[in-house]
C-alpha cells in the first residue's frame, strides 16, 4: 500500500471557468440559461461530444450555451475537446510521497498520473508472456526506463538475427492483443482511439 491516494477529475476548463466566473453554481447557471443540469454537466465533464451527430457542426445545446455566454463554440470547445467523449472523467491513484511531490511541480499532471496507473497495468499484462518475449517487448517500447531500443540493438544483445527478434516480438504482440489479456487496459483508452501502429517498431 502506498502513502497517498490521489483523485483526479477531467473537465472542460474553458466552459467551467466561464460559468463559475459569472454564477455561484451550475444549478443557478442552468436556471438562467434554461437547460438541464444533466446536459450542462455532460458538456463540462466531457461525457458527450460537442459536435452534432453527423460531426459537421455543433450540438444545439452547445450553440445555446455559446449564445448565452457570448462566446464562440471554438472558445469553449477548442479543437482538442470538440469531439472528445470520455466514458469516465475521473480516477484515483495510489502514489508514494516523492511521486506526489513531482505531481505538484509538473506542467502536465494528467500525463504523470496516467503513466503511474498505466505502468502497473501494462506490467501485469506483460506477465502473460514468457521471459524472453517480455524482455524484448520491454526493450522495444522502452518500458524499463532505459529508453526504446531498436530491433538491431536487441538482436545484437541476444546474438540472433533481426528477423528472429521480429518473429518473437510479433508472436508476443499477437498474444497481448487477445481480448482476455488486453481487457485490463480497456478503461484507460479513449473511445474511438486509433490503434497504435505497433508493427512499425519491427
Amino acid at each position: 500500500m502506498k502513502d497517498f491516494r490521489v483523485e483526479i477529475r477531467v473537465k472542460n476548463a474553458a466552459l467551467y471557468n466561464m460559468i463559475f466566473d459569472q454564477y455561484p453554481s451550475v444549478a443557478e447557471f442552468c436556471r438562467q440559461v434554461g437547460m438541464s443540469q444533466a446536459d450542462v454537466g455532460s458538456l463540462i465533464n466531457l461525457k458527450v461530444s460537442a459536435l452534432s451527430i453527423d460531426g459537421r457542426g455543433w450540438r444545439p445545446s452547445v450553440l445555446k450555451l455559446c449564445k448565452f455566454l457570448g462566446a464562440s463554440p471554438e472558445e469553449l470547445f477548442p479543437e482538442a475537446l470538440a469531439d472528445m467523449k470520455l466514458t469516465c472523467n475521473m480516477g484515483s491513484f495510489e502514489m508514494e510521497a516523492q511521486d506526489v511531490e513531482a505531481l505538484m511541480h509538473t506542467s502536465d499532471p494528467l500525463r504523470l498520473l496516467v503513466a503511474e496507473s498505466c505502468g502497473e497495468m501494462v506490467h501485469e499484462v506483460l506477465d502473460y508472456l514468457n521471459p524472453q518475449e517480455k524482455d524484448i517487448i520491454t526493450q522495444l517500447f522502452g518500458m524499463d526506463d532505459k529508453g526504446e531500443r531498436t530491433q538491431k540493438e536487441i538482436a545484437k544483445a541476444y546474438g540472433v538475427s533481426n528477423t528472429r527478434i521480429a518473429q518473437i516480438a510479433g508472436k508476443a504482440l499477437r498474444k497481448l492483443r487477445h481480448p482476455l489479456r488486453s481487457r485490463p487496459l480497456e478503461h484507460i483508452m479513449y473511445d474511438g482511439a486509433e490503434d497504435v501502429p505497433w508493427e512499425k517498431k519491427l
